[in-house]
């Protein structure tokens, strides 16, 4: 499944990652987020993106943000609405089948579903990062 989703699909690594990202932020696991900072930024995933994404930035007040476009803010928003609310707005999800087709949504899903089944066995078994490795998702203090 790992194999399938995250290098059998036309994406580049680079929307990968950041799908992965997305993910992790949705779900706030510092594990796979930590993990998978320096793969994106690895895989070309610019700074000014990750921090959208790691900081949760509002994406209908952004200013231009080179590498955001209609790709990646669509991937943003897509797995922010699976993750986090009730359904994925029509609006979304037809920018999302526009882009990616219907096989490639199915592999965002996927990529999604994989990351989230991944969290929730690292939180099961309690599974800690190294110690002494730099956690890089911010702390919530809600």
């Amino acid at each position: 499944m790992r194999q399938r989703v995250r290098y059998g699909t036309p994406k580049d690594q680079r929307l990968t990652e950041l799908i992965i990202l997305s993910t992790a932020r949705e779900i706030s696991n510092q594990y796979e987020w930590s993990a998978h900072e320096p793969l994106g930024q690895a895989a070309g995933l610019e700074q000014d993106i990750i921090e959208v994404v790691k900081y949760r930035k509002d994406l209908g007040s952004l200013p231009p943000i080179d590498g955001f476009g209609e790709t990646e803010q669509t991937l943003v928003q897509f797995t922010r609405e699976l993750v986090s609310e009730e359904k994925v707005s029509s609006s979304t999800f037809a920018q999302a089948i526009e882009l990616f087709g219907d096989e490639g949504v199915v592999d965002i899903v996927g990529l999604v579903g994989y990351y989230s089944f991944v969290a929730m066995t690292l939180k099961a078994f309690d599974v800690q990062r190294p110690v002494g490795s730099e956690l890089l998702l911010p702390i919530q203090t809600n």
